[in-house]
């Protein structure tokens, strides 16, 4: 008999729900919850690991020192390294006042919290990564089949009791249990921010435009594959935290909660959207495409492994009309001959777009001719910092692919990308303003063989992006006033900016709301991105639009 929970690390005010399904040489069955008694414990620890800091995180980090002994000092616990890094200078006072003592003497005064020296006061040197209590004993707090985590178990982890009730005459009775991970806090809601038109709703003439009776929402969000998600490059995560195990859970939790009508992911291993993602969001309404890069990476569990972009869509708000699938990699192949052989080789990076032709469900037609369609296209472009040249040239490969397929057809495009190019960058101009000048300051060096091949204006409708229309909502500040675009959807270690973007046909659509972006604190409270509450170095974008009716 086994037992499976739909969270593996629990979370504060969501339900845990089992399955519990019985194993043989026949095969495996459900076993009806009426045959079954269930009770969940909870590791009751003297203790719990909480940062010293900020009381609704759970410890990773403990002074070493500290730890030696045999007494749990509740200012030694850190939710981070940086948390840890920034109460240094009044840990080591504390050190440094302490009198040489021996895990006998601290015993004898328990009332102190002091901790015992050290020959070196190096904060590196002292970090102790696994801050847990392990005794304790398991309390019961529940009998029934599922269980919502409270408050009083933050920090905790939970085990569930199963027990076949009744088998037929003879037969022993049977019993499983599993234990999560420490129960967490979720990270803090992020919500959609209406914004104001630049006229305040003054002209009655462009509210009449707008059809407000149908709208709908993108979601665009780099979930960070887990073969990218290494130790040596991510050393600030607690490495349980940053197994996949843990974020995809955290991540597919963050993603249901947005309820977007149509998500585009990067970085969507296919592994994973066949085995998690599509059976997982498949459960709640949505269907789903994916497309892998052309180039298998091989991993450290020593196996190949594809990934690539993922679009999902709401089915009882779209139908898929049309897909179209580009292979940069196979469009530079055609040009490698008119390029020295270095450029051809920066050229040849296996990045890819899905892009796809959705149709409303049940939406009255904008006019007699044209019902609700939108083109979504999902790109991830070359991430080489390098070659900007390059990721021109793919943004104007995908711009090209559009309007051969849509610019006639006067459907909105929405382009959700990760585009590992800055606000100003050759490649963000091109789509944001429709042309691109060969003086621009990436392009000054570019070699004529490629010059050629780039493309530096476009024939689709004026695009935009939709954040810079956040400046007009309540959380306006997170925008950079020069540059009209976030302060960053990246944090990394080494990197904070702005990489990736949702841009629109802006004489088609219109945006109506925003998800909140992140603050400076919120990246650097566990040193930068992934951490335990974000799951990716990349936060998620999303846009509400409604359609615009005909002039």
């Amino acid at each position: 008999m086994q037992a499976e929970l739909n969270l593996e690390t629990p979370y504060v005010g969501c339900e845990i729900i089992p399955i519990v399904s019985l194993h043989s040489k026949e095969g495996s069955k459900v076993i009806p919850d009426d045959k079954l008694k269930f009770n969940w414990y909870r590791l009751q620890n003297q203790e719990r690991p909480i940062c010293c800091m900020h009381p609704t995180q759970i410890a990773t980090f403990q002074c070493r020192d500290c730890s030696v002994l045999e007494k749990h000092v509740k200012e030694s616990f850190h939710c981070s390294l940086k948390c840890y890094h920034d109460q240094w200078l009044n840990h080591r006072k504390r050190h440094i006042a302490a009198p040489s003592q021996t895990t006998a003497d601290v015993v004898d005064h328990e009332s102190d919290y002091d901790c015992s020296c050290c020959s070196a006061f190096d904060k590196d040197s002292l970090i102790n990564k696994n801050a847990e209590i392990v005794h304790g004993s398991w309390v019961k707090v529940g009998s029934s089949k599922t269980y919502l985590p409270t408050i009083k178990d933050f920090g905790y982890r939970l085990k569930l009791e199963a027990v076949a009730a009744f088998f037929s005459e003879g037969k022993p009775r049977v019993h499983t249990e599993v234990k999560t991970n420490h129960v967490i806090i979720p990270p803090p809601r992020r919500y959609m921010f209406p914004v104001t038109p630049l006229d305040g709703f003054s002209n009655f003439k462009l509210e009449s435009k707008i059809c407000f009776t149908r709208s709908f929402s993108v979601l665009s969000y780099n979930i960070l594959a887990d073969l990218c998600a290494t130790p040596s490059r991510y050393s600030y995560c607690p490495a349980s935290t940053l197994n996949w195990q843990y974020r995809s859970q955290n991540l597919l939790r963050e993603i249901i909660r947005y309820d977007a009508d149509v998500i585009c992911l990067q970085e969507v291993q296919h592994d994973h959207f066949e085995e998690f993602f599509m059976p997982k969001l498949g459960e709640i309404g949505y269907s789903g495409i994916h497309k892998s890069k052309t180039s298998a990476l091989f991993t450290s569990k020593k196996d190949y492994v594809f990934e690539g972009c993922a679009t999902f869509f709401r089915l009882s708000k779209f139908r898929l009309i049309k897909k179209y699938e580009l292979e940069f990699k196979r469009t530079a192949q055609k040009i490698a001959w008119s390029v020295d052989a270095e450029k051809s080789r920066s050229m040849m990076k296996d990045n890819i777009a899905l892009t796809v032709i959705l149709e409303a469900i049940k939406a009255e037609p904008v006019s007699d001719t044209l019902n609700h369609r939108i083109c979504v296209a999902n790109v991830h472009v070359s991430a080489d910092p390098e070659n900007t040249d390059v990721k021109l040239w793919q943004v104007g490969t995908l711009i090209e692919d559009l309007e051969r397929n849509v610019a006639h057809s006067n459907i909105p495009v929405l382009i959700c990308a990760d585009l590992n190019s800055l606000p100003r960058s050759a490649a963000h101009t091109l789509v944001v303003n429709g042309r691109v000048d060969l003086k621009h300051e990436e392009l000054v060096n570019t070699p004529d063989g490629i010059i050629e091949h780039l493309k530096l204006s476009h024939k689709l409708l004026p695009l935009a992006s939709a954040y810079s229309s956040f400046s007009r909502t309540k959380n306006g500040d997170m925008i950079d006033s020069d540059t009209k675009e976030p302060r960053f959807t990246t944090a990394t270690l080494y990197f904070r900016n702005t990489i990736d973007y949702i841009f629109y046909t802006e004489g088609l659509l219109t945006v109506k709301n925003l998800l909140e972006l992140l603050d400076e604190e919120s990246a650097i409270k566990h040193t930068a991105f992934p951490s335990p509450l974000w799951s990716s170095d990349h936060i998620a974008l999303m846009s509400e639009f409604s359609w615009k009716s005909p002039s």
